[in-house]
């Protein structure tokens, strides 16, 4: 019997990990071939493998710390359809859907990717962007540093904002400090509300 070269073994062991972490998430997710871009597989299995690596150090069999890392890791990651501005679901860890949980205003957390549309827009202005009066350019939010210690104690997670420039190039919205406003949503739902009754 021949062993399978150490290339095939590898791809195939990531392949393994990668069906392990898919099997944490909503299947219809994974039915767009686009759903996860190659640096977002690569942080979920890399993140997969610390954690695995965490637990059985800690004393678990591979079943158990597999199992574990998985749970850990749907905790913090998850699908997002208002992370950007291209209406495709995004994969991302602290999506603003997991970390407003319950703050959706007419079924839809809509409201959050308005204020980030806005507060991209204004940024764009104030640095003289034309781009802003023409339309946003692709944008995505990311949990900023502290996202995680706001999300577990129950305060408003903030995000960064990450956009492509007129030549394609990613630059980051520097001084931002994007905080989606639920209170000034849902008191802008209730006045339209009143006003179209």
């Amino acid at each position: 019997m021949t062993s399978l070269p150490d290339d095939t073994a590898k791809t195939n062991a990531v392949d393994q990990e990668w069906a392990e972490i898919q099997a944490g998430f909503d299947p219809s997710f994974w039915a767009s071939p686009n759903s996860v871009n190659d640096l977002q597989r690569g942080l979920l299995l890399r993140e997969y493998r610390e954690r695995i690596d965490r637990y059985l150090g800690q004393g678990n069999v591979v079943e158990k710390a597999k199992g574990r890392a998985l749970e850990a890791i749907t905790k913090v990651w998850g699908i997002s359809l208002v992370a950007d501005n291209s209406d495709l679901p995004a994969l991302l860890p602290l999506p603003p859907e997991k970390t407003y949980a319950g703050k959706e205003i007419n079924g839809s957390f809509a409201w959050i990717r308005e204020q980030a549309d806005n507060a991209l827009r204004a940024y764009l202005i104030g640095k003289g962007g034309r781009k802003a009066k023409l339309g946003l350019p692709p944008y995505r939010l990311v949990a900023a540093q502290g996202s995680l210690a706001a999300y577990r104690s129950g305060r408003a997670a903030p995000y960064d904002i990450y956009y492509r420039d007129d030549r394609g190039l990613v630059q980051y919205a520097a001084g931002l400090g994007f905080v989606p406003d639920y209170e000034a949503a849902k008191a802008k739902a209730d006045v339209e509300a009143k006003s179209a009754s």
